[in-house]
């Protein structure tokens, strides 16, 4: 059983040497600069794909995880990923929150199957959350997603949608999904040091305790490590590249990802 300073954390950093993202529908490498205004449309950062037959196609450098105790979210499903630009490293922390560099993102999409006993089947999203790395702190990005599923749209008003489903009982259900609104990303993520200090906003996923899982990446591939440098955690990634399951949802790369943290830690 790993401990927390020597665990296996499938889920939490992005390496180059996958180069298969780039032939399916990404053209090029993840477009996101922490220095420039929000896209309006999710599709200009080149974070990941979507199609209802192929599922999740994530880019280079975009690893998707999964953490241990997900919270509700009017019924809807998950999936998560994470990039970090190249040459860029996080650094490993055993209780908080990993310290991820300026130019890094998290990347979380909803979305409902239209039977949940059967979730990777009729698949529907509904909203892509994107949370940036800034120079000066971390920026919340709600996209919401259009009606033909092709693309989000930058929605910092958010929306309530009625959506329909069967449960995992078999029966029928609606749910009036709620996506909120920009500034009621505070209500989970804020943090605030003293009652004098300023707000501000923290990943709250990205911690060793919510990381410290398995992560099925579809393949059978070892484990390849890499330190970015003295002082920082190594990260590594398997062997493989993003591939989709015949069911429609990603399984990306083989093998597994790990975080370890370094003999400086």
């Amino acid at each position: 059983m790993p401990t927390m300073r020597s665990a296996i954390l499938t889920a939490s950093a992005v390496l180059a040497g996958c180069g298969s993202g780039h032939g399916s529908g990404l053209s090029g490498p993840v477009q996101l600069d922490a220095n420039a205004p929000p896209a309006e449309r999710l599709s200009d950062y080149k974070l990941f794909t979507w199609d209802a037959a192929a599922g999740f196609t994530f880019n280079d450098r975009v690893v998707p995880y999964d953490v241990n105790t997900p919270l509700f979210s009017d019924g809807a499903l998950k999936q998560r990923a994470i990039y970090l630009p190249d040459g860029a490293a996080a650094t490993f922390d055993p209780e908080n929150a990993f310290d991820l560099p300026v130019g890094a993102a998290l990347v979380k999409t909803f979305y409902f199957p239209a039977d949940l006993r059967a979730p990777d089947d009729n698949v529907r999203l509904i909203e892509t959350r994107l949370l940036v790395r800034r120079a000066d702190g971390w920026q919340p990005l709600p996209y919401i997603w259009d009606e033909a599923q092709e693309d989000a749209v930058l929605s910092p008003a958010g929306e309530v949608r009625a959506i329909s489903f069967t449960d995992a009982a078999g029966a029928p259900q609606t749910a009036n999904y709620l996506i909120p609104q920009r500034n009621e990303c505070q209500g989970c993520h804020a943090e605030q040091a003293s009652p004098d200090a300023p707000i501000t906003l923290v990943p709250i996923g990205v911690k060793a305790r919510h990381l410290n899982r398995s992560y099925d990446y579809g393949g059978t591939t070892g484990v390849r490590t890499m330190a970015p440098g003295a002082g920082s955690p190594a990260l590594g990634a398997g062997n493989g590249c993003p591939s989709t399951d015949a069911r429609g949802i990603a399984r990306p790369a083989s093998g597994k990802l790990t975080v370890r943290p370094s003999a400086a830690t």
